[in-house]
């Protein structure tokens, strides 16, 4: 004899359900881990997969946020290595969570926020973390403002004063760029690591290619030759000039400066006014003239003995091909440029 037992359609409905939700809980209880996302985003940074990272943190990048792509993080040193993750601490709809992370021989934490963006089956909340920014590395660029820094692996990007550079934790190369024909400067290291005391601000300071140093020195000898060539007692904006005038009075002509010494000089690194020339030895110059006094005579009137020639001044423009020498007026009669 058989035996049927009747169930309602209903409770298969029901049963089905359950068994269904069983399995689809167990396969996505992982993504209601408050320690996924931040897993996510440290597994991002291990691997070098910085768009994932960025997009993980909840940040666009700029462009003016050179070190925020794949070529400057890879070559960056002291990347992420290891990561371990603490249990989260919850408070209602937000969490903590807490990471020891290790880069190269440097360790450090890092607290992370979460914030449930909704629930599935009404007990099991969905986290993501809370958008924040990433790091920066700070550099001191003490250079003409046409001046680009770049880091190895980054674009370039012309900056002055203090730069401010967003970055993924690591160590960083910065320097100018290399294919400047008219500006270098010393590579240095740039850094940020999360949780970590902010090194002291390394400073960039430009000086001159020996090219274009050639080309400043050229505009320096130019200006040094038209102020002797000046047909002048005292040339304007030059650094020497006759101040002895005869006490009988009288006119002079045929004023002409002879150059007995050639000063030495060399372009020091940018000051914030301009390349600094710095004389490292004095020249000397002679004047000579004719004198015509008013009672008809005339003679040779000259300098006693020879003037003494310092340049102080500053290379204020300049480029692949020509530069700009400003001399320090300190006579009042006002410095000319030379180019």
């Amino acid at each position: 004899m058989l035996l049927w037992t009747l169930i309602p359609v209903g409770s298969l409905a029901i049963i089905a359900a359950v068994a269904l939700g069983a399995a689809w809980t167990i396969g996505q209880a992982h993504d209601h881990d408050a320690r996924v996302p931040v897993r996510s985003y440290l597994e991002a940074l291990r691997v070098g997969n910085v768009d994932d990272a960025l997009q993980q943190s909840g940040y666009t990048a700029k462009p003016a946020d050179v070190l925020l792509d794949f070529n400057a993080y890879d070559a960056a040193k002291n990347t992420l290595t290891h990561y371990a993750i603490s249990s989260p601490h919850r408070t209602g709809s937000t969490a903590t969570v807490v990471a020891q992370l290790t880069f190269g021989s440097k360790k450090t934490t890092q607290t992370f926020h979460l914030r449930t963006t909704g629930s599935d089956f009404v007990f099991f909340p969905r986290w993501k973390l809370v958008p924040f920014s990433p790091g920066e590395v700070t550099v001191q660029l003490n250079g003409p403002k046409d001046a680009s820094i770049y880091a190895d692996g980054s674009q370039d990007i012309t900056a002055r004063g203090l730069v401010h550079l967003r970055a993924l934790p690591g160590t960083y190369s910065i320097g100018l760029s290399g294919t400047d024909p008219v500006y270098a400067a010393d590579l240095l290291t740039g850094q940020y690591y999360p949780g970590m005391k902010a090194p002291k601000t390394p400073k960039l300071t430009v000086w001159l290619t020996d090219k274009a140093s050639a080309t400043a020195l050229s505009a320096v000898n130019s200006w040094l030759a038209s102020c002797l060539t000046s047909g002048m007692s005292k040339p304007t904006g030059c650094a020497y000039g006759q101040q002895d005038l005869h006490p009988s009075g009288g006119t002079l002509t045929n004023q002409t400066w002879t150059l007995d010494k050639a000063p030495t000089f060399e372009i020091g690194p940018w000051d914030g006014t301009g390349f600094p020339v710095v004389t490292t030895s004095p020249g000397s110059v002679a004047f000579r003239s004719t004198i015509t006094l008013p009672d008809g005579r005339s003679g040779t009137y000259g300098s006693i003995s020879d003037g003494v020639v310092v340049l102080a001044g500053h290379i204020t423009r300049i480029d692949a091909g020509s530069a700009t020498y400003q001399e320090l007026d300190l006579t009042g009669s006002g410095s000319t440029p030379q180019t």
